[in-house]
């Protein structure tokens, strides 16, 4: 049986985004990078809400070959374009599903 593992990306003041609503500049470092990996290489599927997931579409798929990438995040962004499930739960939104297409 598979695990559920659970991760959210707060703050320690409860921030959720950084300026502007932008997710990625909040301060986040190699330790950070090397953890996301980690949790997606024992990932079979991930979860988002549509807002997550739309985040993650305008970002990762520009990642796979770009060669200014760390190799987490280059590893990362395979995983979503070859062979990571995603699901996307809203009740309002969503998504087309075929942004890593």
């Amino acid at each position: 049986m598979a695990k559920i593992i659970v991760s959210s990306m707060v703050s320690i003041d409860g921030c959720t985004e950084g300026a502007g609503g932008d997710v990625s500049q909040m301060p986040m470092d190699l330790a950070f990078a090397q953890h996301d990996a980690d949790r997606v290489r024992s990932a079979g599927r991930l979860l988002f809400g549509a807002t997550a997931y739309r985040g993650m579409a305008q970002y990762w798929p520009s990642q796979v070959d770009n060669p200014d990438a760390i190799p987490d995040d280059r590893y990362i962004a395979s995983r979503y374009a070859t062979d990571l499930e995603i699901t996307v739960v809203s009740d309002t939104d969503a998504p087309r599903g075929d942004e890593y297409n």
